[in-house]
């Protein structure tokens, strides 16, 4: 089981990261019909990784209520939506679709997290993990190499519509492992019930060797963004 909750983690890890990185892919030839200039996508982005801030803070409760791979799911659907409303080149959409794109975005690495977490031998955890963070790096190269590609031959409009599209198929792969994952993190409503929005954060915050693994991961992945 945990080789095909491997395969699907890696598959939504590159969906999200293949919509994040199309963008300013497109920005050069999107320009003209959007009425911006191309250097208005860092805006895009910043507005991406804004929206992922509250999405990442509280997707435990929503892995809690509805089960890791049903929010890593929603993530894609969020995501591809998000790259599908920007597609229209329409101002408000755009800001409207990377906001959703980070609401997406944001709650990725928790789902999968909680997914391989239960699923992964306790002595492949390490590795397995590191496959799953590899669909970063694989979603941009595949944004590289397909994105030019499909704007080229269809259109930017249609380029962006495509990548949301492929969202669709991730979404379905998922679904085939989704009830049997799911009922291993769910929590009943009485335990839902004794949760707060805030306890994510309090937990984080009342032990000092979370505190510094939070404040040492915080460091590495503003680096990893900052360089890739």
């Amino acid at each position: 089981m945990f080789i095909a909750s491997l395969l699907v983690t890696l598959a939504v890890q590159i969906q999200a990261s293949l919509v994040v990185f199309t963008p300013p892919i497109l920005a050069p030839i999107a320009q003209g019909d959007v009425g911006v200039n191309a250097a208005s996508v860092g805006l895009v982005i910043a507005l991406i990784y804004l929206s992922s801030v509250p999405s990442a803070l509280f997707s435990g409760l929503l892995i809690n209520r509805l089960g890791a791979i049903r929010v890593s799911q929603l993530c894609v659907f969020c995501a591809s939506l998000g790259v599908v409303l920007m597609s229209t080149g329409n101002v408000l959409l755009i800001v409207l679709g990377a906001l959703i794109v980070g609401l997406g975005y944001g709650a990725v690495t928790p789902s999968s997290s909680t997914v391989l977490a239960e699923q992964a031998p306790a002595n492949m955890r390490s590795l397995i993990f590191s496959i799953k963070q590899t669909g970063v790096p694989i979603g941009g190269a595949i944004a590289g190499a397909l994105v030019p590609y499909l704007m080229y031959s269809f259109g930017w409009k249609e380029a962006a519509i495509i990548i949301g599209l492929i969202g669709v198929a991730v979404i379905l792969s998922a679904q085939f492992i989704q009830k049997r994952v799911d009922q291993k993190s769910l929590m009943s409503p009485r335990e839902m019930q004794s949760l707060s929005l805030l306890e994510p954060l309090r937990l984080v915050f009342s032990h000092g060797k979370l505190r510094e693994l939070a404040v040492s991961s915080f460091a590495f992945s503003g680096m990893q963004m900052s360089l890739g």
